[in-house]
């Protein structure tokens, strides 16, 4: 392996550190409050979390994508995207502050009112930080960007805790984002100096949207396909209902979609510097999918087998209904790496319209779903949502075969024995459960025999992927020590 391979693959080790660090405290809130508080309460963030998401979005405009995927991108571009991106902002804000009372009449939950007005300052933050993120992810700047991210989140994190012991309930969430937003930003600057410039060059500006307008609608598309579960089961089936579905998305999501954006943040820069040599990029691909697909497969196996224990003995039996939820979760986590890999490589090589349609594809039949089966029950409803992500990954994998040389039997061979291999792990880790043994302890051995069974499986029979990662903590070990040498 070339070294200049490994220096950017081992940005996947401080890819991974930034998003679990970050994660590790963002889940302590959250079970925290899912002592104090009740599945309503999570049902009214989940719909605060999903206006804003979509807000923050269309904001975004995808511009910051653009930065990185242009190759010569320089100040007047970062200036032209920023001074955009801070003006679709206001316009974005200013929508949602006047909107805000009808969407609390929609829920008929008048605390939605002042939650988004407060919480959509986020907004401005985020559109500001996806300009210095760009410039911070072409430089690979990854471990600042990690530490960064643990500071910002644990003093964030730490006041949260202490509001929500206070009593402060639902604000406590939305402090924590907005000052989590807040810190990044200032700490980036500390880490990685840059000065952001504000001007707007209409020439710039038509360029790099030619390029992000697909960005967006992809992206788009895609936050409105997710949250449109939580959108539409807060109407139909409740906020009690929601705040379940809420807790097993978002535990699936702190583990495996924690996993996939840590993956997808250094995937992408690196497919785009090889976008002019088909060879190296399908190369690459091959490796990112493996070594994805090797670390998240097992995550997904394995916190679907011990869901019951770990529900029963993080968050009390009270939070049980959310099983059938975390479970189907797991399931659709696990083919977003694989998605991720395949859509990040057809953008790098400027196909982004390819990864648009199949974005819109997904959300017309989510639509389509959620207007047939409104009336059935909402675990037929989360069932649909996965059969459709994997359906429309296997049709991914085609399309890439036609663009990209790495089609669906390549694929498979490349990912089949993480999977066979995380299924066995899941099994074993399952059987655990109906020991009759308390079930801290159940849950102790079933995290313990995971890890040993997977690893043992990993030496005998994945021993590529293996030292691929051992490779990548080596040259990031050997890189530290020659840095403080100096």
């Amino acid at each position: 392996m070339n070294t200049n391979s490994i220096d950017k693959k081992r940005n996947i080790v401080w890819s991974f550190l930034k998003q679990y660090s970050s994660y590790a405290i963002k889940v302590l809130v959250q079970v925290i409050l899912a002592r104090l508080l009740l599945p309503s309460d999570f049902g009214v963030i989940a719909i605060v979390l999903a206006v804003i998401s979509l807000a923050e979005t269309i904001s975004a405009s995808g511009l910051g994508t653009a930065l990185i995927q242009k190759n010569d991108a320089e100040i007047k571009d970062y200036a032209t995207v920023l001074t955009a991106s801070l003006v679709f902002s206001s316009v974005i804000y200013l929508l949602l502050f006047l909107f805000a009372p009808l969407i609390s009449s929609y829920y008929d939950n008048q605390i939605l009112t002042p939650i988004l007005r407060v919480y959509g300052i986020a907004i401005f933050i985020q559109s500001y930080a996806s300009v210095q993120s760009a410039f911070v992810i072409k430089k690979f700047k990854f471990k600042q960007i990690f530490l960064a991210t643990l500071f910002s989140t644990l003093i964030s994190g730490t006041i949260s805790i202490v509001l929500a012991i206070k009593g402060f309930g639902l604000w406590a969430l939305v402090v924590q984002g907005l000052l989590s937003s807040i810190f990044i930003v200032i700490l980036l600057h500390i880490l990685v100096p840059w000065v952001p410039h504000i001007g707007f060059d209409k020439t710039r500006f038509k360029s790099l949207f030619s390029f992000s307008w697909k960005v967006l609608l992809s992206s788009l598309t895609g936050k409105i396909l997710e949250e449109s579960y939580n959108l539409t089961i807060g109407k139909i089936y409740g906020e009690d209902v929601l705040g379940y579905y809420k807790q097993g998305n978002s535990y699936a999501g702190a583990v495996l979609g924690q996993a996939r954006s840590a993956l997808e943040s250094v995937m992408f820069p690196i497919y785009t510097s090889l976008q002019n040599d088909s060879d190296s990029l399908k190369l690459e691909i091959k490796k990112m999918t493996n070594l994805s697909t090797f670390i998240v497969f097992p995550m997904a196996f394995g916190l679907a087998a011990i869901s019951k224990t770990f529900i029963s003995v993080i968050l009390t039996d009270k939070w049980l209904p959310c099983l059938l939820f975390l479970r189907l979760e797991c399931i659709f986590y696990g083919t977003l790496p694989i998605a991720s890999s395949l859509g990040n490589a057809m953008t790098a090589i400027g196909r982004s319209d390819v990864s648009l349609k199949i974005e819109i594809t997904k959300l017309v039949l989510t639509i389509v779903c959620i207007l047939c089966l409104h009336n059935a029950s909402v675990e037929l409803l989360c069932i649909v949502r996965v059969i459709i992500a994997l359906a429309v990954t296997i049709c991914s994998s085609f399309i890439s075969g036609k663009l990209l040389n790495y089609g669906f039997f390549e694929l498979i061979k490349d990912i089949y024995k993480p999977f066979l291999f995380s299924l066995i792990m899941g099994s074993s880790c399952f059987l655990v459960s109906f020991l009759d043994i308390n079930y801290v302890l159940i849950l102790i051995i079933q995290v313990l025999a995971g890890i040993l069974i997977y690893l043992v499986l990993s030496l005998l029979f994945m021993r590529d992927s293996l030292f691929e990662i051992k490779n990548i903590f080596i040259k990031k070990k050997y890189e530290e020590q020659t840095e403080s040498i100096e």
